[in-house]
């Protein structure tokens, strides 16, 4: 049996590691746990600053949009209709409180037994006129809190309109800002995470390649549509917390939430907890609506171009952004009418609750029921009523003084024949509150990618 000797200038030597091997620690391809643990914090900090900047860049976008997202939701929300279909509402009138004595119980007592008086007709059409006359239109009896109809006016002008309420102010503009970053951030974490766990149990190819470059788009479609569809309804009651942190009034003395988390307390709360939130027919079926034809929209926009129009980026950019415009604006014509009517149905509160804008007063049963109900009251431009014209200018003739031989037709005049015409709001006018917003927004994002295109091709070109 051999020794093995040792080389007196080469004392830590190891035979059969490695060939330059002088040192005492073992020659092999693993890496140091010094050097790994180093590594792995490196990892980590670039991993913690990409996340930071992603945040605070999507909080700083978020910022920047808050102001149209703002004046897009109190127009598609307000409720504006024609004058001879409008569900009017009752006054809000503050009840006096009272004091009641002891002789004051008595007399009432006695006033118990006796024969009920006859009520005034006179006093019957008094009241009845009173009602009648609390419209969305009526400058008088509109609440201090409540902003006037916003029927027309460009982007900047509704916004100067919000600001100069006295109730709402420049702070207005970013309400609901907070709930949107934080709904943008889960979405932007929760979704690619589902839709690549999806991918991977039905071993479908990496969510990273494009849908072009696929044979079969109908599995990857599908799971984009499932991925959108579940993180969507798993934050929907953030959605709705937006939009009523929006609508509702900024005022201290008017406001129902005093911030998200009180807002989803709240809703919680009086709506039935999270089944009753999250099941209830108001929210379930819109939302799984909206969460299902978006992504189909987005995923089909360059499916369409590329094998139907056969029109590539790369080709001409300036065509393939022109036809992308096209497509976005009629996605945009399918998704407009359900995201009003979805907000619309979100902005039904129980309880006290009051907005900046009008609201209807009769809350709507469901989708369909809110789809049928604003065509039918808002559908036309035109919100004045004829008839209402035509009794203001005789309220002002009959004004005149009258002569003494007019004595008998003061005691018994004589009713004029009203001609009846029937009121027709009928349009499509309503669903599509705030479309020049979203449509400038679409053509701002062409020029942006048509400009981009442009500099490429002569960047390639030099």
């Amino acid at each position: 049996m051999s020794t093995l000797k040792v080389n007196p200038h080469r004392p830590y030597y190891t035979p059969g590691l490695h060939q330059h091997n002088y040192t005492s620690l073992p020659s092999n391809d693993s890496i140091p746990p010094l050097l790994e643990d180093t590594q792995q914090h490196a990892q980590f900090r670039g991993l913690t600053a990409r996340c930071v900047t992603f945040a605070a860049v999507k909080y700083f976008v978020t910022m920047c949009t808050s102001p149209f997202e703002v004046g897009t939701t109190l127009m598609q929300v307000q409720y504006s209709p024609h004058q001879d279909v409008e569900v009017v509402g009752i006054p809000q009138e503050s009840v006096p409180i009272q004091h009641y004595d002891s002789e004051e119980e008595e007399d009432e007592e006695d006033e118990f037994f006796k024969r009920p008086e006859r009520t005034s007709i006179d006093n019957v059409r008094i009241r009845t006129e009173t009602l009648l006359s609390v419209s969305v239109y009526d400058e008088t009896n509109r609440p201090m809190h409540q902003m006037a109809p916003m029927e027309k006016g460009s982007v900047l002008d509704i916004l100067n309109l919000i600001m100069k309420q006295p109730t709402e102010g420049w702070q207005a503009l970013f309400k609901g800002q907070r709930v949107t970053w934080v709904y943008e951030m889960l979405r932007t974490v929760l979704r690619p995470g589902l839709e690549s766990s999806l991918n991977d149990i039905f071993g479908l190819y990496d969510d990273t390649i494009p849908l072009l470059h696929l044979d079969s788009v109908t599995p990857n479609i599908s799971t984009i549509v499932v991925s959108h569809l579940v993180i969507g309804l798993l934050l929907s009651p953030l959605e709705i917390i937006r939009t009523r942190l929006v609508v509702q009034s900024s005022s201290p003395l008017c406001r129902k939430y005093h911030g998200p988390l009180h807002a989803l307390r709240t809703m919680f709360h009086e709506e039935g907890g999270l089944k009753g939130v999250y099941l209830q027919s108001q929210n379930l079926f819109p939302t799984l609506l909206y969460h299902t034809i978006t992504p189909l929209l987005s995923c089909s926009t360059p499916l369409i171009i590329a094998r139907l129009f056969h029109i590539f980026p790369a080709d001409s950019p300036i065509l393939y952004g022109a036809a992308e415009l096209a497509l976005s604006t009629l996605g945009l014509l399918v998704m407009l009418p359900i995201e009003t009517i979805r907000k619309r149905l979100q902005s039904q509160v129980k309880g006290d609750f009051k907005s900046a804008v009008a609201l209807r007063p009769a809350p709507y049963r469901g989708f369909f029921d809110a789809l049928y109900k604003i065509m039918k009251e808002e559908g036309t431009r035109n919100k004045r009523s004829a008839e209402r014209k035509e009794r203001k200018q005789n309220k002002l003739m009959n004004r005149s003084p009258p002569s003494e031989s007019d004595s008998d037709a003061d005691l018994f005049p004589v009713k004029p024949t009203p001609t009846v015409t029937a009121p027709s709001a009928w349009g499509i006018h309503g669903l599509y509150r705030g479309f020049t917003m979203q449509l400038m927004a679409n053509v701002m994002v062409f020029v942006f990618h048509t400009m981009n295109g442009i500099e490429d091709g002569f960047n390639g070109i030099i």
